[in-house]
Protein backbone atom coordinates (compact mmCIF):
# COMPACT_ATOMS: atom_id res chain seq x y z
CA UNK A 1 0.00 0.00 0.00
CA UNK A 2 1.41 3.30 -1.22
CA UNK A 3 2.11 6.11 1.65
CA UNK A 4 0.03 9.46 0.89
CA UNK A 5 3.50 10.82 -0.53
CA UNK A 6 6.23 9.53 -2.59
CA UNK A 7 9.20 12.00 -1.82
CA UNK A 8 10.78 11.05 -5.32
CA UNK A 9 8.10 12.33 -7.40
CA UNK A 10 8.04 15.62 -5.78
CA UNK A 11 10.04 18.41 -7.27
CA UNK A 12 8.68 20.94 -3.82
CA UNK A 13 8.23 18.80 -0.55
CA UNK A 14 6.65 20.29 2.72
CA UNK A 15 6.82 19.21 6.20
CA UNK A 16 3.40 18.38 6.65
CA UNK A 17 3.93 15.56 4.13
CA UNK A 18 6.32 13.88 6.47
CA UNK A 19 3.70 14.21 9.27
CA UNK A 20 0.78 12.73 6.55
CA UNK A 21 2.92 9.73 5.88
CA UNK A 22 3.88 9.06 9.77
CA UNK A 23 0.34 8.87 10.48
CA UNK A 24 -0.27 6.53 7.63
CA UNK A 25 2.36 4.36 9.11
CA UNK A 26 1.19 4.52 12.70
CA UNK A 27 -2.44 3.74 11.68
CA UNK A 28 -0.72 0.34 10.00
CA UNK A 29 -0.26 -0.92 13.78
CA UNK A 30 -2.59 -1.69 16.89
CA UNK A 31 -3.31 1.86 18.16
CA UNK A 32 -2.76 1.48 22.28
CA UNK A 33 -5.69 2.90 24.45
CA UNK A 34 -6.89 3.85 27.39
CA UNK A 35 -10.22 1.56 27.87
CA UNK A 36 -12.60 2.07 30.41
CA UNK A 37 -16.32 0.78 30.88
CA UNK A 38 -18.12 -2.82 31.42
CA UNK A 39 -20.62 -3.65 27.98
CA UNK A 40 -20.27 -0.06 27.01
CA UNK A 41 -16.15 0.97 26.09
CA UNK A 42 -14.70 3.38 25.62
CA UNK A 43 -11.33 3.61 23.72
CA UNK A 44 -8.92 6.64 24.04
CA UNK A 45 -6.07 6.81 22.07
CA UNK A 46 -3.06 7.47 23.65
CA UNK A 47 -0.53 10.24 23.70
CA UNK A 48 1.82 10.67 20.48
CA UNK A 49 -0.88 7.87 18.52
CA UNK A 50 -2.31 8.67 15.09
CA UNK A 51 -5.51 10.92 15.23
CA UNK A 52 -8.39 8.56 14.68
CA UNK A 53 -11.17 10.39 12.72
CA UNK A 54 -12.63 7.35 11.12
CA UNK A 55 -12.45 3.63 11.16
CA UNK A 56 -10.50 1.73 8.57
CA UNK A 57 -11.39 -1.81 7.92
CA UNK A 58 -8.99 -4.34 9.83
CA UNK A 59 -7.54 -1.18 12.24
CA UNK A 60 -6.48 -2.93 15.19
CA UNK A 61 -7.44 -0.78 18.57
CA UNK A 62 -5.79 -2.54 21.70
CA UNK A 63 -5.63 -2.01 25.66
CA UNK A 64 -6.19 -3.25 29.17
CA UNK A 65 -9.76 -4.35 30.09
CA UNK A 66 -11.06 -2.52 33.44
CA UNK A 67 -14.03 -4.27 33.95
CA UNK A 68 -15.61 -8.15 33.45
CA UNK A 69 -17.90 -8.12 30.63
CA UNK A 70 -21.51 -9.51 31.39
CA UNK A 71 -23.40 -9.30 28.35
CA UNK A 72 -23.18 -7.87 24.55
CA UNK A 73 -20.38 -5.19 24.62
CA UNK A 74 -19.94 -2.38 22.48
CA UNK A 75 -16.69 -0.47 21.72
CA UNK A 76 -16.38 3.14 20.73
CA UNK A 77 -12.91 5.30 19.84
CA UNK A 78 -13.07 8.39 20.53
CA UNK A 79 -16.31 10.33 19.37
CA UNK A 80 -16.90 7.88 16.58
CA UNK A 81 -19.54 5.21 16.55
CA UNK A 82 -19.77 2.93 19.41
CA UNK A 83 -20.16 -0.64 17.37
CA UNK A 84 -20.87 -4.23 18.68
CA UNK A 85 -17.98 -6.91 19.57
CA UNK A 86 -18.28 -10.15 18.24
CA UNK A 87 -16.37 -13.45 19.07
CA UNK A 88 -14.93 -15.59 15.95
CA UNK A 89 -16.70 -19.20 16.44
CA UNK A 90 -16.77 -22.60 14.14
CA UNK A 91 -19.78 -20.92 13.09
CA UNK A 92 -19.13 -17.34 12.36
CA UNK A 93 -18.59 -13.96 13.97
CA UNK A 94 -21.12 -14.28 17.50
CA UNK A 95 -22.32 -11.55 19.82
CA UNK A 96 -20.61 -11.72 23.09
CA UNK A 97 -22.92 -12.84 25.92
CA UNK A 98 -19.98 -11.87 29.05
CA UNK A 99 -17.06 -13.19 30.64
CA UNK A 100 -15.18 -12.93 27.49
CA UNK A 101 -13.76 -10.00 28.13
CA UNK A 102 -11.89 -10.21 31.55
CA UNK A 103 -10.56 -7.02 33.83
CA UNK A 104 -6.75 -6.75 33.53
CA UNK A 105 -6.68 -9.03 29.97
CA UNK A 106 -5.54 -7.42 27.39
CA UNK A 107 -7.98 -7.20 24.30
CA UNK A 108 -7.28 -6.58 20.74
CA UNK A 109 -10.22 -5.40 18.56
CA UNK A 110 -10.05 -5.91 14.56
CA UNK A 111 -12.87 -3.21 12.99
CA UNK A 112 -14.62 -5.05 9.98
CA UNK A 113 -17.30 -3.00 8.17
CA UNK A 114 -19.20 -6.33 7.31
CA UNK A 115 -20.21 -6.64 10.56
CA UNK A 116 -23.79 -6.10 12.19
CA UNK A 117 -25.27 -6.41 8.60
CA UNK A 118 -22.54 -4.08 6.73
CA UNK A 119 -23.00 -1.12 9.59
CA UNK A 120 -19.38 -2.21 11.12
CA UNK A 121 -18.17 -4.18 14.91
CA UNK A 122 -15.00 -5.44 15.72
CA UNK A 123 -13.95 -8.96 16.27
CA UNK A 124 -12.17 -9.67 19.22
CA UNK A 125 -9.04 -10.89 18.38
CA UNK A 126 -7.21 -13.03 21.75
CA UNK A 127 -10.41 -14.91 23.44
CA UNK A 128 -8.99 -17.62 25.61
CA UNK A 129 -10.24 -20.89 24.25
CA UNK A 130 -12.65 -22.31 26.68
CA UNK A 131 -14.10 -26.02 26.77
CA UNK A 132 -17.34 -26.76 27.75
CA UNK A 133 -17.18 -30.89 28.77
CA UNK A 134 -20.28 -32.40 28.00
CA UNK A 135 -21.83 -35.29 30.12
CA UNK A 136 -21.48 -35.35 34.25
CA UNK A 137 -18.82 -37.79 35.55
CA UNK A 138 -19.52 -39.18 39.04
CA UNK A 139 -17.17 -39.05 42.08
CA UNK A 140 -14.35 -41.29 41.19
CA UNK A 141 -14.66 -41.59 38.01
CA UNK A 142 -12.13 -40.41 35.13
CA UNK A 143 -13.61 -38.68 31.88
CA UNK A 144 -11.97 -38.28 29.13
CA UNK A 145 -11.80 -35.54 25.92
CA UNK A 146 -12.46 -37.70 22.71
CA UNK A 147 -12.55 -34.19 20.44
CA UNK A 148 -10.46 -34.57 17.29
CA UNK A 149 -8.59 -31.90 18.07
CA UNK A 150 -5.52 -31.00 21.03
CA UNK A 151 -6.57 -28.84 24.07
CA UNK A 152 -3.99 -25.90 23.80
CA UNK A 153 -4.26 -22.91 25.37
CA UNK A 154 -7.29 -24.03 27.15
CA UNK A 155 -8.99 -22.09 30.05
CA UNK A 156 -10.44 -23.91 32.67
CA UNK A 157 -12.35 -22.93 35.70
CA UNK A 158 -13.41 -24.27 38.93
CA UNK A 159 -13.34 -27.53 40.78
CA UNK A 160 -14.99 -31.22 41.17
CA UNK A 161 -14.48 -34.38 39.44
CA UNK A 162 -11.68 -35.01 37.78
CA UNK A 163 -11.47 -34.64 33.98
CA UNK A 164 -8.42 -36.01 31.56
CA UNK A 165 -7.78 -33.57 28.88
CA UNK A 166 -4.89 -34.37 26.70
CA UNK A 167 -2.97 -35.67 29.14
CA UNK A 168 -3.43 -33.17 32.02
CA UNK A 169 -6.02 -33.17 34.77
CA UNK A 170 -8.42 -30.46 35.38
CA UNK A 171 -11.37 -29.17 37.49
CA UNK A 172 -14.59 -29.70 35.95
CA UNK A 173 -14.97 -26.19 34.34
CA UNK A 174 -16.80 -23.69 34.70
CA UNK A 175 -18.06 -21.99 31.32
CA UNK A 176 -17.14 -18.20 32.06
CA UNK A 177 -16.71 -17.00 27.84
CA UNK A 178 -17.09 -18.50 24.91
CA UNK A 179 -17.68 -22.66 25.07
CA UNK A 180 -16.20 -25.47 22.73
CA UNK A 181 -19.27 -27.80 21.74
CA UNK A 182 -18.75 -31.70 21.21
CA UNK A 183 -16.97 -33.05 23.72
CA UNK A 184 -18.16 -36.30 25.14
CA UNK A 185 -17.76 -37.96 28.95
CA UNK A 186 -16.40 -41.20 27.87
CA UNK A 187 -14.42 -43.78 30.70
CA UNK A 188 -10.87 -44.74 30.41
CA UNK A 189 -8.64 -47.13 31.85
CA UNK A 190 -6.74 -46.21 34.69
CA UNK A 191 -3.28 -48.24 35.40
CA UNK A 192 -2.52 -48.61 38.72
CA UNK A 193 0.00 -50.39 41.19
CA UNK A 194 -2.09 -49.65 44.43
CA UNK A 195 -5.62 -50.22 45.58
CA UNK A 196 -8.28 -48.77 43.91
CA UNK A 197 -11.49 -47.55 46.29
CA UNK A 198 -14.82 -47.43 44.21
CA UNK A 199 -17.55 -44.78 45.68
CA UNK A 200 -19.74 -45.76 48.60
CA UNK A 201 -23.37 -45.15 48.01
CA UNK A 202 -26.72 -45.84 49.34
CA UNK A 203 -29.35 -48.12 47.25
CA UNK A 204 -31.15 -45.05 46.72
CA UNK A 205 -28.17 -42.26 46.12
CA UNK A 206 -26.78 -44.10 42.87
CA UNK A 207 -26.71 -41.91 40.08
CA UNK A 208 -30.05 -43.07 37.52
CA UNK A 209 -28.51 -45.88 34.99
CA UNK A 210 -27.39 -44.63 31.52
CA UNK A 211 -25.81 -45.78 28.70
CA UNK A 212 -23.50 -43.48 28.89
CA UNK A 213 -22.47 -45.20 32.36
CA UNK A 214 -22.31 -48.84 31.60
CA UNK A 215 -19.58 -50.24 33.34
CA UNK A 216 -19.37 -47.98 36.10
CA UNK A 217 -18.36 -49.50 39.30
CA UNK A 218 -19.40 -48.88 42.79
CA UNK A 219 -20.59 -50.31 46.10
CA UNK A 220 -23.67 -49.98 48.31
CA UNK A 221 -24.01 -49.99 52.27
CA UNK A 222 -27.57 -51.19 52.55
CA UNK A 223 -27.92 -54.11 50.78
CA UNK A 224 -30.66 -56.04 51.68
CA UNK A 225 -28.72 -59.54 51.04
CA UNK A 226 -25.47 -60.85 52.39
CA UNK A 227 -24.50 -62.24 49.40
CA UNK A 228 -25.83 -61.76 45.83
CA UNK A 229 -25.42 -63.38 42.39
CA UNK A 230 -23.54 -61.62 39.81
CA UNK A 231 -25.69 -59.58 37.19
CA UNK A 232 -28.81 -60.03 40.18
CA UNK A 233 -31.10 -56.67 40.91
CA UNK A 234 -30.58 -54.72 43.63
CA UNK A 235 -32.47 -54.14 46.78
CA UNK A 236 -31.47 -51.57 49.45
CA UNK A 237 -33.16 -51.14 53.26
CA UNK A 238 -30.18 -53.46 54.66
CA UNK A 239 -27.27 -53.09 56.55
CA UNK A 240 -24.86 -55.20 53.99
CA UNK A 241 -21.96 -53.74 51.65
CA UNK A 242 -22.13 -55.31 48.86
CA UNK A 243 -20.54 -54.15 44.90
CA UNK A 244 -22.36 -53.11 42.10
CA UNK A 245 -22.05 -52.33 38.37
CA UNK A 246 -23.99 -50.28 35.98
CA UNK A 247 -25.05 -52.18 32.63
CA UNK A 248 -26.50 -49.55 30.57
CA UNK A 249 -30.01 -50.26 31.95
CA UNK A 250 -29.90 -50.76 35.50
CA UNK A 251 -27.44 -51.10 38.81
CA UNK A 252 -27.25 -55.21 39.32
CA UNK A 253 -24.79 -57.11 41.80
CA UNK A 254 -21.65 -57.81 40.92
Amino acid sequence: MPLPYTFANLTTAQLSYLDANFSAVGALTPIPCAVSGTNALALTPLANTPAVSSYVNYGIFTGVVVSTNTGATTAQVNSLAALPIYKDTSAGPAALTGGELVAGNVVYLVYDAALDGGNGGFHVDNLLAVVNISGSPIAGQIAQWTGSSTLTGMDSNGTGNVVRASGAAIGTPTITGGTISGAAITSSTVAATTLQTTTAYTYSTLPAATTALRGARAYITDASVATASVGAAITGGGSNVLPVFCNGAAWVYG
